[in-house]
């Protein structure tokens, strides 16, 4: 098994729900913030590991980088 088809077992399902917080009471961090290249290895496994709120995030975070807003990844 590959390390993303791990993550995209149902044991880390907890991970993926959107009202799962940490033991303080506050969100998760960022963790579906995957590189270009971890998203491009297979599509389907991606699927199965973001949430659609996930990705709705993600795609907010990217339309404030193309913005000049948010943070940007270094590579």
């Amino acid at each position: 098994m590959k390390p993303l088809e791990g993550c995209a077992h149902r044991f880390f399902d907890t991970l993926r729900d959107p009202k799962t917080k940490l033991p303080t009471g506050n969100g998760l961090p960022p963790i579906f913030d995957f590189t270009q290249q971890e998203l491009n290895m297979n599509p389907e496994i991606i699927a199965k590991l973001i949430p659609d709120h996930a990705k709705n995030e993600s795609k907010e975070r990217d339309d404030d980088d193309d913005n000049g807003g948010g943070k940007t990844k270094s590579t």
